[in-house]
């Protein structure tokens, strides 16, 4: 079967994004790891998950903005609106992927990590999807 010259053209393209999203990805999952470590120990484990990552969200939209997804608009309010909106709601399915997790894993260091990392996961794949297909069109 033969691939469509525009389909061939875009895969280039959805693969460098996809890599410059995953780059930014580590480094938001880092301050997103980070602040939740720091912070689980002193408030509640799903507010900690919570803040860890709307730190991380904060990295994110700011570094993909224009790096990712190359968005050349100028300052789009649309944009950024459509882009806190995904990720509030990849927010909501990080906090519940992490507390499932917790709730099958244990609270001991291994099962948090496990359910941190099943969580940046999930949220992940939303993001790059809601993102690439809907905020960024």
């Amino acid at each position: 079967m033969k691939q469509s010259p525009a389909l061939a053209a875009g895969r280039p393209a959805i693969r460098g994004q996809f890599l410059r999203f995953i780059a930014v990805g580590l480094l938001s999952t880092l301050l997103d790891g980070v602040t939740y470590r720091v912070t689980m120990a002193a408030i509640d484990i799903d507010l900690a998950k919570a803040l860890g990552y709307l730190v991380g969200m904060s990295c994110s939209i700011a570094c993909n903005y224009h790096w990712s997804f190359g968005y050349r608009g100028g300052r789009s309010t649309a944009v950024v609106a459509k882009s806190v909106l995904v990720y509030l709601l990849a927010l909501g399915l990080n906090v519940a992927v992490n507390r499932c997790g917790i709730l099958l894993l244990g609270t001991d260091p291994y099962g948090t990590t496990a359910a941190f990392l099943l969580a940046v996961g999930a949220s992940t794949i939303f993001n790059f999807a809601g993102l690439r297909g809907w905020a960024f069109r």
